[in-house]
C-alpha cells in the first residue's frame, strides 16, 4: 500500500512526506524527481522540474508527467509526494487509486501565499500578478483536492514532526 501527499505548492509535501517515510520505513519518491530523470534520459541534461517547465513549456512537461503518474502504478510500500498540479491535469489511474491512500495536505491561503513567495514563485504564474494567480489556483485547486483525498490534514501552522503526526492519526498509523 502506498501513501500518496497531494496539496499546493509549499504545502509540505516533500518535507513532511520524506520524514512520514522514514517513521513507518517505507520507501519516499517525489513525482518531480522522477520527471528531472526522465527528463535527463530524454534530453541528456540535468534540469530542475521548474527549469523544465520554463525552458521546454507545459506540453512537454505536461507528458514527462503522464509518464511519471504511470510509473506510481508499479511502486509499492512508498510514500509519494505528487506535484501541486499532477492530478489536476491527469486523471490517478485506477491502478494507482486502488493501492494508496491520499491525503490531502491543506495550508490556509494566506499561509500558503507567504510560502510560495519566500520559495519562489511558480513558473506557471502570470508575471503581472502573481497573487492574482495564486487565489485562482486556489479557488480552482482545493476542491479538487478534497474530493481525490481519502483524508484531508490541515497543516497551516504545523512544523514536520506535527504535520507528520497528524498524517499518521488520519490514516490510522
Amino acid at each position: 500500500m502506498n501513501i500518496i501527499l497531494i496539496g499546493f505548492k509549499s504545502c509540505g509535501k516533500s518535507s513532511d512526506g520524506r520524514a512520514l517515510a522514514e517513521q513507518l520505513n517505507l520507501a519516499f519518491v517525489d513525482t518531480d524527481s522522477l520527471i528531472e530523470q526522465r527528463h535527463a534520459a530524454t534530453k541528456q541534461e540535468i534540469l530542475t522540474f521548474r527549469e523544465i517547465f520554463k525552458q521546454y513549456g507545459a506540453p512537454y512537461f505536461r507528458d514527462l508527467e503522464q509518464q511519471a503518474i504511470a510509473q506510481l502504478g508499479q511502486l509499492d510500500n512508498y510514500v509519494i509526494a505528487v506535484g501541486g498540479g499532477t492530478f489536476i491535469n491527469h486523471p490517478v489511474p485506477l491502478e494507482v487509486r486502488q493501492q494508496a491512500t491520499i491525503v490531502y495536505l491543506f495550508v490556509k491561503p494566506e499561509i500558503l501565499w507567504q510560502r510560495i513567495q519566500t520559495g519562489g514563485i511558480p513558473a506557471f504564474f502570470k508575471e503581472e500578478n502573481p497573487q492574482q494567480e495564486f487565489e485562482r489556483f486556489f479557488k480552482e485547486r482545493n476542491p479538487i483536492y478534497q474530493q481525490l483525498a481519502n483524508f484531508t490534514v490541515e497543516v497551516s501552522h504545523c512544523d514536520i514532526t506535527q504535520a507528520v503526526e497528524k498524517i499518521r492519526q488520519a490514516i490510522g498509523q
